[in-house]
């Protein structure tokens, strides 16, 4: 776009942009996902430990819950600002510029969105994962193996770990989002290394969830996978 503007010819550009997109591509994966989840980790264990020193009146708990709060309140403002910035890539449709990250912050929105005593972080995060779940992940010019890593590392690095997650809302969340994500790119995921294992997943655990919301949204999902060609598959 400032080709134009700054005089540039199509080398310059093109290189500029190459080495813009390694620079990006060497933060993302040596900082910002590294980041993402260890900001989750704490937004998460935190609300955890709030829930459980709430009926102790010690000096030395209050003092350790409020040292842990104020490491909360950082990681959840980092969260929130990764979040905002996500849907932003996404309503201007250059989420694939971080295609990388994807993964983590589809795992971290699926723990922070019903996980958290923050109602307004909550929201945030789950108005995240909502604009995560009506991407169509493609990548532009043509370039198929770049979306082909994404939808592999989103299938075994965020979904499937999330379906094994000890809160359940992420159990029933991940539900939803692997339905929706499967459906949105039935026609370019690979049926037996990527449908099959969400759908095999949900079925073979998640229908049998000791929670009763997780398996109603379990049940609700399979429809989705058993829609059009896959019912006969099944």
């Amino acid at each position: 776009r400032n080709a134009a503007r700054f005089n540039l010819g199509d080398d310059q550009v093109s290189a500029n942009e190459a080495k813009l997109r390694s620079e990006l591509d060497t933060f993302v994966n040596d900082f910002l996902a590294s980041r993402v989840d260890s900001e989750t980790q704490i937004v998460v264990g935190g609300d955890d430990m709030a829930r459980q020193d709430d009926a102790s009146t010690s000096g030395i708990a209050a003092v350790a819950a409020e040292e842990a709060s104020v490491e909360v309140k950082k990681a959840r403002r980092f969260l929130e600002t990764t979040f905002t910035t996500t849907k932003l890539l996404i309503l201007m449709g250059d989420i694939m510029s971080i295609s990388d990250l994807v993964p983590t912050l589809i795992r971290s929105a699926l723990l922070c969105a019903e996980n958290t005593s923050d109602l307004h972080f909550g929201s945030e995060a789950k108005s995240c994962l909502i604009a995560l779940r009506s991407v169509l992940f493609t990548e532009s010019g043509g370039n198929s193996s770049r979306a082909a890593t994404l939808f592999q590392d989103i299938v075994d690095d965020a979904l499937l770990p999330s379906m094994k997650s000890s809160f359940w809302k992420t159990r029933k969340q991940t539900s939803l989002f692997a339905s929706a994500f499967a459906f949105r790119h039935m026609f370019v995921l690979d049926e037996e290394t990527q449908i099959d294992k969400l759908q095999n997943t949900i079925a073979n655990e998640l229908l049998e969830d000791p929670r009763v919301e997780v398996r109603e949204a379990a049940r609700d999902s399979l429809f989705a996978f058993l829609s059009g060609k896959r019912r006969e598959a099944f």
